[in-house]
């Protein structure tokens, strides 16, 4: 009996202690009423750790000992301006000057390797040309044309996110030869669909 009169006691206290706490004010905080954040989208990818529409300083930060600032300022056209570079990046043991490029809004791109002028050859043309296939599969574009004055290839790689172009140039005229990789953004999403 006395058993009896504990258990209903203590059943009364716990019933009471149970009111109590569902009446009490709820320590879980409210939910809030604010727009909920979402994450930036990443950037898509350019080359290596570049990611187009990145700042200067990105892409300072994101080849730790490699990029630096440029000293001066290069102006390519008046749509763009060289500001960060890496020297001496090497690829099939040529050294080559890497040139990010940004537009008006100070955001990345284009980049520009370019190897130095004793080493703008068709030889050094023909590698990259394979080394990007074996990367990229078959170029989207190839083109050659041969004149009394000139000589050019051109060969265009296309991935999600960038057009990669590899153009050489000799105009014998002047004794002049140009090569160049260039990266660049490829066609946005939304209009890929047309």
């Amino acid at each position: 009996m006395r058993r009896a009169v504990v258990l209903v006691a203590l059943t009364v206290v716990f019933s009471g202690v149970l009111e109590a706490q569902s009446k009490a004010p709820s320590r879980v905080p409210p939910k809030s009423t604010s727009p909920a954040v979402t994450a930036t989208p990443a950037l898509p990818t350019a080359w290596r750790n570049a990611r187009w529409g990145m700042t200067a300083a990105e892409v300072l930060a994101a080849f730790p000992g490699e990029a630096a600032q440029l000293p001066v300022a290069v102006n390519y056209s008046d749509k763009y301006r060289g500001l960060v570079g890496i020297e001496g990046y090497q690829i099939a043991n040529v050294a080559y000057a890497v040139r990010f490029l940004f537009d008006r809004q100070e955001r990345l791109a284009l980049i520009n390797i370019t190897p130095a002028p004793r080493d703008s050859s068709t030889l050094t043309f023909n590698s990259l040309a394979q080394l990007l296939t074996e990367k990229y599969g078959q170029p989207l574009t190839n083109h050659e044309e041969k004149t009394r004055v000139s000589d050019s290839r051109e060969k265009t790689w296309k991935t999600p996110e960038a057009l990669i172009d590899l153009d050489y140039v000799n105009i014998r005229s002047i004794d002049r030869t140009n090569l160049v990789l260039q990266y660049r953004p490829s066609v946005s999403a939304g209009t890929d669909k047309l």
